[in-house]
């Protein structure tokens, strides 16, 4: 059953046009990775869709519904969102009443909280004591005290310690388990690799690639092969001449750089490319080799690294 869908959906800011989607569709349960370089348009998404900010034109509907009571709605934001002279109880149990009336059931969800991002011993201490890595436990925690259908979580691992990590990938893998549907940022593609079920990459506010997790990963192969050619007359014929090789797929073209997955053995295939391009007077300036993920498959998307703006 999809949860949340969006129909072609913009956002202008005058002139500009910071968001173009024209289709994304989460089901209930799933978890899906938001993926970007910095100002492609997600900060933008993810206000739309937790009513911070409204579209110029198109849809949101979770259920079918064009509103959803902000009770359904989770937000972790990147910045820390805690009054920091107050203790982790009182924190959480502040913004649990924000929504929920029964005290003794924030009570009790609260309680729950502390033993779940594992912060009992801390829990009467100001958050002013915390490590940054203990405030992003809480942080998450005050997104979860009145129990959300629907959570987005914007970049909540970065600069925390280890064992703060492993923490938020339980939390994160317990709420998949209660059936609950995760938005998540981040700039680590091994976390989306690892929790998420499918992945959106958005650039210059337009969604260019989505599909899942596996699938994606498994499309690359055994690996992507980078090919820079010197200038030839016949660069609009290398994708065509290099894919006679059976074992290679065109995956994009960026100057007189081109890239291919490989499907076979990675040594007969490159033996393979360097018979192929010989035969037609393909100068070959540097041929690189890297392993299927999702890290080299933005890069070739996008041309850029994700933190890159």
């Amino acid at each position: 059953m999809t949860f949340l869908k969006i129909d072609n959906l913009v956002k202008r800011y005058e002139d500009y046009e910071a968001l173009n989607i024209d289709n994304i569709s989460i089901k209930e349960g799933e978890m899906i990775g938001l993926l970007g370089p910095n100002g492609a348009g997600k900060s933008t998404l993810i206000s739309i869709l937790t009513g911070l900010d409204t579209q110029d034109s198109g849809s949101v509907f979770y259920n079918g519904e064009e509103k959803i009571p902000k009770e359904s709605i989770g937000y972790v934001p990147q910045d820390i969102a805690l009054y920091e002279e107050l203790n982790a109880i009182d924190n959480l149990t502040f913004f649990g009443s924000m929504y929920v009336n029964d005290r003794n059931k924030v009570k009790r969800k609260v309680k729950e909280i502390i033993t779940m991002v594992g912060l009992e011993s801390k829990s009467r201490k100001a958050i002013k004591t915390y490590s940054g890595g203990m405030k992003r436990r809480i942080n998450i925690g005050a997104a979860l005290v009145h129990d959300p259908q629907i959570l987005f979580f914007d970049e909540p691992t970065v600069g925390i310690d280890p064992q703060s990590r492993n923490y938020i990938y339980e939390i994160i893998n317990n709420l998949k388990d209660a059936g609950k549907t995760l938005v998540y940022t981040t700039h680590y593609m091994d976390e989306v690799e690892k929790l998420c079920d499918s992945v959106y990459i958005i650039d210059e506010g337009k969604v260019i690639l989505k599909g899942k997790t596996k699938e994606l990963l498994q499309s690359l192969g055994k690996g992507i092969l980078e090919l820079t050619v010197k200038n030839s007359a016949i660069n609009d014929k290398i994708p065509s001449i290099v894919e006679e090789i059976s074992e290679v797929k065109f995956l994009k073209a960026r100057h007189e750089t081109y890239y291919f997955s490989i499907h076979g053995s990675i040594e007969k295939v490159t033996k393979k490319l360097f018979d192929k391009t010989s035969q037609n007077e393909i100068m070959i300036e540097s041929l690189n080799y890297s392993s299927p993920n999702l890290d080299t498959l933005f890069l070739i998307l996008t041309g850029k690294e994700l933190r890159e703006g």
